[in-house]
């Protein structure tokens, strides 16, 4: 069961396998970082800051596999905003 602010996110293994110019891998530890970092926002502001980590990690460089994330965010109407 979640509670307000519980955030649950899904993503395929694209992301964490995204690569830059010198072959590293974005990684588990980045994401978390991200996600950490941005907990308390919207869930789109959160899949926003995400996509430009991982755009600005890999320089735009096309990736060998998909980035898909499915983000639920638990919690109550805050400031007259549905939650997303």
């Amino acid at each position: 069961q979640l509670q307000e602010e519980d955030l649950v996110f899904f993503y395929t293994d694209g992301i964490i396998e995204a690569s830059n110019r010198d072959g590293e891998m974005f990684k588990l530890n980045r994401l978390i970082s991200i996600l950490l970092e941005h907990r308390h926002e919207q869930a789109t502001v959160i899949e926003t800051r995400v996509v430009n980590q991982i755009h600005f990690f890999t320089e735009d460089l096309p990736q060998k596999d998909d980035i898909t994330m499915v983000i639920l965010k638990a919690g109550g109407e805050k400031n007259g905003e549905p939650p997303l």
